[in-house]
């Protein structure tokens, strides 16, 4: 969930305080959770790529990975 809560907050500050990314707290919990994101979808994407891969869709790893790619 926290995947998700961190962009979530983030875009509130910007309804808020619009000018709220011009600070440097904002841009680096903006910059790690990108890190972080992208490791995420590098690790499933390696392991679905490096596994036997039948019926992606319905394993975990699949449909998150869907899920992050959208």
């Amino acid at each position: 969930m926290v995947g998700y809560g961190v962009p979530a907050v983030l875009c509130a500050l910007i309804g808020f305080r619009p000018h709220v990314t011009e600070s440097l707290p904002w841009r680096r919990v903006a910059d790690l959770h990108v890190m972080i994101s992208s490791a995420v979808i590098s690790m499933l994407g390696w392991r679905l790529y490096t596994g036997p891969i039948t019926h992606i869709f319905h394993q975990e790893e699949g449909r998150e990975f869907s899920g992050l790619m959208l």
